[in-house]
């Protein structure tokens, strides 16, 4: 990365010394912004190719402000900021930074994480690259004549573009009836919505036929909604108002193909969570639209238009899926869909979850729907090998290398060549092997430890870990370096607790699983027990769940489990929120008296007079505990 550099750091002094390290290094470096309204204008001058920004700027405006504009214009950004509380480093970290830079830092810290930028940026554009490539040529099989087009559509788009609910409408008149739409209920499986369905859901006594028109002529142009824009998009759309009262929607996208004529289709997606639609799907619709449109013609409409009634349309890429991955629930979805869209490409991917939660699974999914299936998946756990013996284990050894190496032994890599080195608890990893690994990395190849001779091997990584790495990076414990090349494309998989939705399911599989074994009949599971199980806490996550069917189909005597007899002390209840830092307490005291004062800053009912502090200090910590916008 040689292009230009932009600096915007309120603090001269710290902005004039990485400006001097980055000319010492051969980076060109346009001159330090101060604020987001400079920045942005520097911006416009300049177009440089990477930005430093600090989270806390002069104005208004905050560095993770200026991180989203640059998100959506695809320009790699780094955080600067000393340490900052909780609040602040999660709302930036949704901002998909290529790197933090923690102040005070050396020079080699920042020319590493430009290196480390550089590679996410390479490797994030080759990605997307190719997982739009995989999108039109699953498009492209779809065909005008199939009578669930739309669901195979959905399907493909669903891992591109978070959607709950899906439609495509194309009109034959000015006000377009509601045909029917997707209702998300699965991974790539959907129940049909129309009107009979609307009409149920939303228990209107009258008639629904005129809240079911949508009106196209008001849908001109691509937009997306959330907040007080999804409000008035409602309040315009009655079939919209509908479907957002009667499903939860918080924010929506809407899409009119061009066709060169006033009565467009338009495609429409609703989501529950509020800011789930982006400015890049706009563009990715934008990209394939021609492909969709020629698959609009004809549209069957009215009751044609779908040819099965009131049930769901699973699309599954592999039969034995369910037997892998179970579960419906929103936490579960959003992990599923990153995975699938990650899975063709090349890119390595990092897992982070707690232990039992099915890292080794994901890792199997991403495998099989990889353009390496058919080659070896090879497993390796870092915790489970004493430290002494990792190496060997990755690498390989030759023949008398060390005491006890009477064979030549083939390491993980190479026996992985052309397929998938999965490396659970890689924050487990000895720190000398860190930086072993890291050149492999970097290099793609190998030395068995006695050999001087190089292997060139083509792996792909997918790495798991437990624990919290950018706490081990804080505690050395893990290379910095190393955390990037293998955080690429992190995936979070969730607790089990998170997953109430799939609690029962799972226990009904591992129920009939356990009872194949053991040649038993399988009970059921009654009202109080399965209750026992969705209180539970379940820090063992699915093994947990898993052993506890398992013990429980041993002691069950009847046709029925009545209990499972599960620790007390582990219910929700039971567990104490964490303790708070000292910032966090600040932030929360600041809060409460700023309420108290119906948000008042200053004056004699302000929050500065009850707390026996200047206005100016309290907007000092406001500001840096990140605290804005109107308190009441």
């Amino acid at each position: 990365m040689r292009g230009k550099i932009l600096i915007v750091e309120d603090q001269f002094i710290e902005a004039l010394n990485l400006k001097i390290i980055l000319e010492n290094a051969g980076y060109p470096v346009c001159e330090p912004a101060q604020s987001v309204y400079e920045a942005l204008q520097s911006i416009k001058k300049h177009t440089p190719q990477l930005v430093i920004v600090d989270i806390f700027l002069k104005g208004p405006k905050t560095g993770i402000d200026l991180a989203r504009y640059l998100r959506e214009n695809h320009i790699p950004f780094i955080y600067l900021s000393a340490n900052t509380n909780a609040d602040v480093l999660e709302a930036a970290k949704k901002t998909h930074p290529y790197g933090f830079l923690v102040k005070p830092f050396r020079e080699k810290d920042v020319l590493v994480a430009l290196d480390i930028a550089q590679y996410h940026h390479d490797h994030s554009l080759e990605s997307q690259l190719f997982r739009e490539k995989v999108l039109a040529n699953e498009l492209d099989h779809i065909s005008a004549g199939e009578e669930d087009k739309i669901h195979r559509i959905a399907s493909s788009l669903q891992a591109h573009i978070p959607f709950d609910y899906f439609a495509i409408e194309s009109p034959s008149n000015v006000q377009s009836q509601h045909g029917k739409g997707l209702l998300r209920i699965g991974f790539k499986e959907y129940q049909e919505i129309g009107p009979t369905e609307l009409r149920n859901i939303s228990r209107q006594a009258l008639p629904i036929d005129d809240s079911i028109k949508l009106q196209l002529q008001f849908l001109k142009r691509p937009a997306i909604y959330s907040g007080e824009t999804m409000e008035t998009i409602t309040k315009n759309q009655p079939l919209f108002r509908l479907l957002a009262d009667s499903f939860s929607f918080s924010s929506g996208l809407v899409y009119p193909f061009d066709n060169g004529s006033d009565q467009k289709p338009v495609l429409y997606c609703f989501s529950r969570k509020e800011n789930a639609f982006q400015k890049e799907h706009l563009e990715l619709l934008g990209r394939v639209e021609r492909k969709i449109q020629s698959m609009l013609h004809p549209v069957p409409t009215g009751e044609n238009q779908i040819h099965t009634k009131n049930e769901a349309i699973s699309r599954r890429p592999l039969a034995h899926d369910d037997d892998l991955i179970i579960g419906t629930s929103d936490a579960l979805m959003k992990a599923l869909d990153k995975l699938s869209l990650v899975a063709p490409c090349d890119a390595s991917v990092l897992l982070i979850g707690e232990s039992g939660t099915g890292k080794e699974k994901f890792a199997a999914y991403l495998h099989q729907h990889s353009a390496r299936s058919s080659q070896p998946f090879i497993k390796i756990n870092c915790a489970a090998i004493p430290a002494n013996l990792v190496e060997s284990e990755l690498f390989g050894h030759e023949k008398g290398a060390f005491t006890g190496a009477l064979a030549r032994r083939i390491g993980k890599f190479e026996l992985a060549d052309g397929g998938t080195l999965f490396l659970d608890e890689i924050g487990e990893m000895p720190p000398e092997l860190q930086v072993k690994l890291l050149r492999v990395l970097q290099e793609k190849e190998i030395e068995r430890i006695g050999s001087h001779n190089t292997i060139k091997v083509n792996v792909r990584i997918v790495a798991a870990t437990n624990k919290d790495l950018e706490k081990e990076i804080a505690e050395s414990r893990f290379r910095l370096d190393l955390y990037y090349r293998l955080n690429v494309f992190p995936i979070e998989l969730p607790p089990l607790r998170l997953r109430q939705d799939d609690i029962i399911l799972l226990a009904r599989h591992f129920l009939q699983l356990a009872c194949s074994k053991q040649h038993k009949e399988v009970p059921t599971i009654n009202a109080a027990a399965c209750e026992e199980l969705l209180q539970y806490y379940w820090p063992g996550n699915i093994r947990e769940l898993q052993h506890i069917i398992e013990r429980s189909v041993i002691l069950c005597q009847g046709k029925e489990i009545q209990s499972f007899h599960l620790p007390l002390s582990t219910s929700h209840a039971d567990k104490q929120a964490p303790l708070k830092t000292w910032e966090e307490q600040e932030r929360d005291y600041i809060i409460s008296i700023l309420k108290s004062c119906s948000g008042r800053i200053s004056g004699e009912k302000g929050a500065a007079k009850v707390m026996g502090i200047p206005a100016t200090t309290l907007e000092y910590k406001m500001k840096k505990l990140g605290i804005k916008g109107k308190i009441s």
